[in-house]
């Protein structure tokens, strides 16, 4: 399903000619991150019924981007600020891939590179979020978002999957939450966050994991 979706997209008749139109300057070497939504694991032992990332999507991606020369050392699966459950790395079907979590093998946040807020048109004034020290080493970005309702947040598409990649998101959820008084209808740090270099000068695909 992955790669019947990459070709349709890239126009292209092969799972790794995909992927070399999807990242036509890879040099072996560079980083590739794959930023998953774990929101709902609590533990490496995570167990329950609550939707979080699954590894099968995870698969197909890693086959494509080892057809197109990565190794697998080079990739890194990440949720920075949630646990990686033993489910999910027991299940790559890789073993040289990389998970990072905050309890799993964590490389915590970068000490100079920061989202900054936009404080113009009346913006709320937020403080500089820290940015997983992954994505910073990474030189490709992967969005791997889960489609799933929010009962907070409401519609965020995509963007919200990165609340796992700055350091302290819950700093921003009373400007996140429509219904809290600190919301701001016409500004949210969502924009600012994704326009960040690290995100949207290195993200090189979207997927939404529509699986559960």
């Amino acid at each position: 399903m992955v790669d019947l979706g990459l070709m349709e997209l890239t126009s292209t008749t092969s799972r790794a000619a995909a992927w070399q139109a999807l990242i036509p300057g890879y040099v072996p070497g560079q980083r590739i991150a794959i930023k998953v939504n774990l929101n709902n694991a609590g533990s490496t032992s995570d167990s329950d019924n609550r939707v979080d990332a699954l590894i099968e999507p995870v698969n197909s991606v890693v086959r494509g981007l080892l057809e197109m020369g990565a190794a697998e050392s080079d990739i890194w699966v990440y949720d920075a600020v949630r646990s990686i459950p033993d489910r999910l790395t027991a299940g790559c079907d890789f073993p040289g891939v990389q998970f990072a979590g905050k309890d799993v093998n964590p490389q915590g946040f970068s000490d100079t590179e920061v989202v900054t807020f936009d404080e113009t048109s009346g913006a709320p004034s937020l403080n500089d979020q820290r940015i997983s020290q992954v994505l910073v080493d990474a030189t490709y970005l992967i969005n791997m978002p889960i489609m799933k309702k929010h009962g907070h947040a409401y519609v965020t598409l995509s963007f919200k999957n990165h609340f796992g990649t700055i350091q302290k998101c819950w700093d921003l959820h009373d400007h996140t939450f429509p219904y809290r008084d600190s919301y701001v209808p016409d500004y949210s740090p969502l924009v600012d966050i994704y326009r960040n270099p690290h995100i949207i000068g290195k993200t090189v695909l979207t997927i939404a994991d529509g699986l559960y």
